[in-house]
């Protein structure tokens, strides 16, 4: 009876360009996630595993269906900002259990504190003093992630071209891990899966285009398609990860030292002056294979400890 439901729900369920592409796409989603909570930008950061989980089953399901756009992303905007909302102002919802009337007396003072925290907030930062409460932040960065991984599965099953948003995710990863000074492990993880993703998805395409005008193709294409892309996908990411990484140290060191990069980082100290990205002071440069850690390639001695 198990098996048979399985069978059931495996075939009722499986989106039209097949299981694989979507598989992909979430794993790409969970190293994304998991990538933005290794940086640790800020108390919370493994908040925006609950938001992305919505964004990715919303738009799943949204992006499949002959619905308007702005009636698909009304409905996700409204729930990922109530997820959000949700688990940034720790609301439990267990305690509608213990009735109406209680839950009520309750969430109305979690939304008072709520409030009241995003409103001292806005007030120093239009006073151009130094925020000191992460509250925004955690908002910003837990909404973002949800709203990031919805825009990742629309690009992919409604408008369908996924590459150019994977690439500007894959870019921001990467940011992310340098100015983190966190593994690039995950950066290439994530590379790899999107070639991964993208033989699979225009095999896809090809496969539906052929049966909508009756062309017949042999399995072998697909089996084909994916050792290959697979291959390339694993034999880059093992590569990006295996070979000695070539250090740009004065490109480094002029980029982070220009006037508008240091402006830039300025205020936002500023804003969110509780942002707990890693800093120099606070985490130990990392040593990758065939290079010194960061802090040295800019410039700054360190010691012998962070060297070995």
């Amino acid at each position: 009876m198990t098996e048979r439901l399985l069978i059931w729900a495996w075939q009722r369920f499986r989106p039209a360009e097949g299981w694989m592409p979507l598989f992909l796409l979430a794993a790409m989603v969970v190293v994304w996630v998991l990538a933005l909570e290794e940086t640790y930008w800020v108390d919370g950061s493994s908040l925006g595993r609950w938001t992305a989980l919505t964004g990715f089953v919303l738009a799943v399901v949204l992006a499949t269906r002959p619905w308007r756009w702005f009636w698909c992303w009304g409905w996700l905007a409204l729930a990922l900002l109530f997820v959000t909302y949700i688990a940034v102002s720790q609301t439990d919802l267990w305690r509608l259990l213990g009735g109406w009337s209680s839950f009520i007396d309750y969430a109305d003072w979690r939304y008072f504190v709520f409030r009241l925290r995003i409103l001292r907030w806005l007030a120093a930062v239009l006073s151009g003093a130094t925020s000191r409460d992460p509250l925004a932040l955690m908002f910003l960065l837990t909404l973002g992630t949800g709203w990031l991984t919805a825009v990742m599965v629309w690009m992919t099953y409604r408008v369908r071209r996924p590459l150019g948003v994977l690439l500007a995710v894959g870019l921001l990863l990467a940011w992310g891990s340098y100015a983190g000074q966190s593994s690039p492990s995950y950066v290439v993880l994530f590379v790899g899966l999107v070639i991964f993703h993208t033989a699979v998805w225009r095999y896809s395409l090809a496969a539906e285009t052929w049966e909508t005008n009756h062309i017949g193709y042999s399995d072998e294409i697909r089996i084909s398609t994916w050792l290959w892309g697979g291959g390339i996908a694993l034999g880059l990411t093992v590569l990006a990860l295996v070979v000695p990484r070539l250090p740009a140290t004065a490109v480094a060191y002029a980029f982070q030292t220009s006037a508008p990069v240091q402006a830039v980082e300025t205020e936002l100290e500023r804003v969110f002056g509780e942002g707990r990205a890693p800093s120099r002071q606070e985490r130990a440069p990392t040593a990758t294979s065939g290079s010194f850690p960061r802090a040295f390639l800019l410039g700054q001695s360190p010691e012998l400890s962070n060297t070995a």
